[in-house]
């Protein structure tokens, strides 16, 4: 995919790509079957910090996160300013960057299905 390039962002592998339109066209080497959990995305409108992301997770048994504000907070604190990322079927989520090396996300996340997990140890 042309314009694709890597970085890490304690996400697993995160690939950044020039054209929002090529996420639709996700590389087979970072899509659900992918063995690490990866996140791809493009700014939609740097001016105004709106990002496009897609995020896989096969390690958390996810193969497409609906909105991951983990990676929400990491990518605000990489890009060291305030972005909206528009993510899966039509969640958005808003991170900034805060001092200390700190952020924060709130947003609105559409429900794509429900997840029971079992926690070792819990009662």
């Amino acid at each position: 995919m042309p314009g694709l390039s890597r970085q890490g962002l304690g996400l697993g592998i995160v690939l950044t790509v020039n054209d929002p339109t090529g996420l639709t066209a996700v590389p087979d080497e970072a899509g659900p079957s992918a063995a690490q959990n990866r996140m791809i995305w493009a700014w939609r409108d740097e001016p105004d910090g709106v990002i496009r992301a897609r995020v896989f997770v096969p390690q958390g048994g996810i193969a497409e996160d609906e909105a991951t504000g983990s990676a929400a907070l990491r990518l605000a604190a990489a890009v060291g300013r305030p972005i909206e990322i528009r993510q899966g079927r039509g969640s958005v989520l808003y991170a900034r960057p805060l001092a200390s090396g700190l952020a924060e996300v709130g947003g609105r996340v559409e429900l794509e299905e429900v997840r029971s997990y079992r926690v070792e140890g819990a009662s």
